[in-house]
């Protein structure tokens, strides 16, 4: 798959979880054949890796062609932590510079109907905590930063 773009979600639950318990969820309640996401983000900073990167998502409808990256936590209540920030930072620009990709083409699922034509959501991931502005922001500073690397 050649990604059009990255979408970042939240897991929406309180807390800190797996890939592994994303996975089953998944795999048992919606009955998918795997995670729907590439790779999730931990309390920690750690990163997880969900379904092959070079496979379809199951992530957002209508824009599955993208990468998709599931912060733990429930970023309507809680926000990232300053590990998770940096884990998202630091991933997304490798991907954004192993896929030429930019900032512009990061956005959140609740922005993915405008920006993706994605299927309209009430979901508000990453989470309304979430300033999307900003981590685009951000993401522009190190990749322009990582250009001249």
């Amino acid at each position: 798959m050649k990604p059009r773009g990255i979408v970042l979600h939240t897991v929406g639950v309180k807390g800190d979880t797996t890939a592994a318990a994303i996975r089953k969820y998944h795999v048992e309640h919606n009955k998918w054949r795997d995670i729907g996401y590439h790779l999730v983000v931990r309390k920690n900073g750690e990163v997880e890796f969900g379904r092959a990167l070079w496979t379809t998502g199951a992530h957002t409808e209508g824009a599955n062609d993208t990468i998709g990256i599931c912060i733990t936590g429930d970023g309507d209540s809680e926000a990232w932590t300053a590990a998770q920030r940096e884990a998202v930072l630091v991933t997304v620009v490798g991907l954004c510079n192993t896929h030429k990709l930019t900032a512009e083409d990061v956005c959140g699922h609740r922005e993915a109907p405008a920006r993706l034509r994605a299927k309209p959501t009430t979901k508000t991931c990453p989470g309304k905590l979430v300033d999307l502005n900003e981590v685009r922001a951000a993401l522009a500073t190190r990749l322009a930063v990582s250009q001249w690397r």
